[in-house]
């Protein structure tokens, strides 16, 4: 037999018949949930041989100390009276300020072991904004009008806007759990329309890695104290990112005691998603090789390490990129999306997309499936080449040359065919107007080519028709083209 608490009393969910939950630490004390997804406090009693249910409140007007009280009241032979309600979810008690509670769940929540270091910045950035805003409230004065005009002053950063109001529902939510906010009454919160947070692909064409190469070499050659010049141990890492497809503070974390080269593999002790290990290439472990002959320390632990022999700052490395990418002619890419291209160019390779998954380090599959469209293009080259070929080898057996079927399959043989976007060897060759497009782009650039409207692009490379609308006008800003008339005439071979 469970014993009633906070946690327990919000997950118990609405069946199709009333039940109830009973406590092992007050006899007699129930929790029982109605189909309407009400909970009322109840006590059974035993009176004449006979047993009998006593409402002590609905959870939410009645606490659970509360209720507990009660019960051993009654069950002691108390006087059969309801316990003092709390007051209503609209009044406003004595309670605590908003900004008393950042501290509470700095200290309680935020500062624990419990949460990795990179979410915990991002905790701690989110919850200066909140106290700057919500500060000198109450927390019962705080209304959703207040939150909504706070969400919607941070238009211009939407994915910032969201995480804000999302950690301000889960403070609530714990303030009501450690009994600061009235349990049970709707939070500020409550029925705000999240900005829409569209996902981001951008993806380094061959060209593209081919100038960051470049760049990254002509910094390295550079001296410490020439202008451009950047520290080797940044170039190192941005190397390993470039190559392994890690996320940016797995490459600043890593040991020399993780890398595992008899088998090729670095085994992460803690990651975003948890304990991971990574396949490595031999490539990958011959730079490491080189890495370690050059600049590892005795006693330093970190396979990239900043002045101090300390670990390398995540803002440290972004300025370093920032000054590379800059050189390089690649202000759009952050360094986050090293990663993203690292995936798009295995599979563009034949990879399957569930060893992309483990090279990643994805604990759900359902995450790369985001590049389901990248292995879904290999596949149909996959099925051209297979069509192609077995015409090639039907032929003799096809219908008579006047046959309307044979006709068909012998033009099929004979169309050349024509690629979805430019390949690896080609790409350099497209029209300046399109040189400076991302693989996506390219990809809706070419099938606008051939004369595709918007629903089926959308349909082609499974995204949603908005998605493809904000791709052609990315298309007409960066190539400078006026119409998707001009975008055809200007791709290869329209």
């Amino acid at each position: 037999m469970p014993a009633l608490t906070e946690t327990l009393i919000r997950r118990a969910k609405p069946r199709a018949r009333k039940y109830e939950i009973p406590c092992s630490r007050v006899r007699g004390l129930r929790l029982r949930v109605l189909p309407s997804g009400k909970k009322v406090f109840v006590v059974r009693l035993s009176q004449g041989g006979k047993e009998r249910r006593q409402r002590i409140g609905l959870v939410g007007q009645v606490t659970l100390a509360a209720a507990q009280r009660r019960a051993k009241q009654l069950a002691d032979g108390g006087p059969a009276r309801a316990p003092a309600r709390a007051p209503p979810a609209n009044a406003v008690p004595d309670t605590i300020r908003f900004e008393q509670l950042v501290e509470l769940y700095r200290e309680r929540h935020v500062e624990t072991g419990a949460i990795k270091e990179s979410t915990r910045i991002n905790y701690r950035h989110s919850l200066k904004v909140l106290a700057a805003t919500f500060g000198r409230l109450r927390l019962t004065e705080i209304r959703f009008a207040h939150v909504e005009a706070f969400h919607r002053a941070l238009s211009h950063q939407k994915v910032a806007a969201n995480a804000h109001v999302r950690l301000l529902n889960h403070m609530f939510t714990k303030a009501a759990q450690w009994e600061l906010y009235p349990w049970g009454a709707r939070l500020p919160t409550a029925g705000l329309s999240y900005f829409r947070e569209q996902g981001r692909e951008r993806f380094l064409s061959p060209a593209e890695r081919r100038r960051l190469a470049r760049a990254l070499e002509e910094a390295a050659s550079k001296k410490i104290n020439q202008r451009g010049a950047v520290r080797w141990s940044h170039i190192a890492a941005i190397q390993l990112l470039c190559l392994t497809g890690c996320r940016a503070c797995e490459i600043l974390d890593l040991e020399w005691s993780w890398i595992d080269a008899r088998v090729g593999v670095i085994r992460f002790p803690d990651t975003k998603t948890g304990k991971s290990n990574r396949p490595i290439s031999d490539d990958v472990l011959d730079y490491l090789a080189e890495l370690e002959d050059r600049h590892r320390l005795p006693g330093v632990p970190y396979v990239v390490y900043g002045r101090n022999h300390q670990r390398i700052h995540r803002s440290s490395l972004g300025e370093a990129w920032r000054r590379i990418r800059r050189r390089a002619g690649l202000d759009d890419v952050r360094i986050h999306d090293l990663r993203h291209s690292a995936a798009s160019d295995a599979l563009n390779a034949g990879v399957p997309l569930e060893v992309v998954s483990a090279i990643l380090g994805h604990r759900s599959f359902r995450t790369t499936q985001r590049y389901a469209h990248l292995a879904n293009s290999v596949a149909r080259e996959g099925t051209a080449k297979m069509t192609r070929a077995i015409l090639r080898g039907s032929s003799a057996r096809l219908a008579p040359a006047g046959g309307e079927l044979g006709e068909t399959l012998h033009r099929s043989a004979r169309r050349p065919q024509r690629r979805a976007w430019p390949s690896a060897r080609d790409v350099d060759e497209l029209a300046p107007a399109l040189a400076r497009l991302t693989t996506r782009e390219r990809e809706v650039a070419a099938l606008i080519a051939k004369g595709w409207r918007n629903r089926e692009i959308a349909e082609r490379l499974s995204i949603a028709p908005s998605t493809v609308k904000d791709h052609v006008h990315r298309i007409l800003k960066k190539s400078g083209l006026k119409s998707r008339a001009e975008v055809a005439a200007a791709w290869p071979g329209g």
